[in-house]
């Protein structure tokens, strides 16, 4: 069920807890604080470093864990292999159904997947992410909707294959830039190579998550291993900040994954 639900209806939460569908930055930004101040969260998964959307494992209230400080969900957003084997998310490798098509992608047929699968019939809370892996389009979703995702792929004539042994924290260029401050606006204009104006024009407009939530304000402070995403370009996690060769500047170390578009914003 929704988050909303879970807040409204508690009494529905089975005792061991149950874990969600996908949830956007929005739905979380709506309901995350609530959920962490009536400790009903106890554990999240992204499937990958740097995720878009997550799955939540919902319990009681009061027998979660403290995801209201920021160090604990950097933390859990870090364990994100831990929690990889214990929630229903799966990757899969996207190929055409057509033989003489190769199975290929060209970058606009990429970028145009998320939309093709929804119109053909996906819930949006059943895609958590798209990246790219070589040339392979590697689509995370619920394990647990096995046949609607399959009947859809038919739909769509596409196919869905096991990932194996993917690893979706290779599917990532490593970026290193040098900032004179740690506000959001400077880390997402150096990150997505925008003007400082329009990185902070995102932020303000609803375009910029800072840990899976909408973060309005281009002065937040970012940090190792916060997990910053731009709704419309992709999603980077900051590895290492370190001293700049001149005092007021700071060396910064991300990893920007091979995104592919999920969603667009009005």
């Amino acid at each position: 069920m929704a988050l909303q639900r879970y807040l409204t209806h508690p009494e529905d939460i089975p005792t061991e807890g149950e874990i969600t569908r996908f949830c956007d930055v929005d739905e979380l930004t709506e309901h995350w604080d609530e959920l962490a101040r009536r400790k009903m969260i106890r554990g999240l998964c992204g499937g990958s470093p740097f995720p878009r959307k997550l799955m939540l494992e919902i319990v009681p209230p009061g027998k979660g864990r403290p995801h209201r400080d920021a160090d604990v969900i950097r933390r859990s957003l870090s364990e994100w292999e831990e929690a990889a084997r214990r929630f229903p998310a799966k990757w899969l490798r996207i190929l055409k159904s057509d033989a003489e098509s190769g199975g290929g992608f060209s970058a606009r047929e990429a970028d145009l997947l998320a939309e093709q699968l929804t119109r053909t019939g996906l819930a949006p809370a059943l895609l958590g992410d798209l990246l790219r892996s070589g040339e392979d389009v590697m689509l995370l979703t619920d394990a647990r909707a096995e046949t609607e995702v399959a009947s859809v792929f038919a739909k769509s004539r596409l196919e869905g294959r096991a990932a194996g042994r993917f690893r979706p924290e290779e599917c990532a260029e490593t970026l290193r830039v040098s900032v004179g401050s740690l506000r959001l606006d400077a880390i997402v204009s150096r990150a997505f190579g925008i003007g400082r104006t329009e990185a902070k024009k995102a932020v303000v407009r609803g375009f910029i998550a800072l840990n899976m939530r909408l973060a309005r304000d281009p002065g937040s402070h970012v940090a190792v291993n916060d997990v910053v995403q731009h709704l419309l370009k992709g999603a980077i996690r900051l590895d290492e900040v370190a001293a700049g060769r001149r005092r007021d500047r700071h060396s910064l170390t991300c990893r920007i994954a091979t995104s592919i578009r999920l969603q667009t914003r009005g």
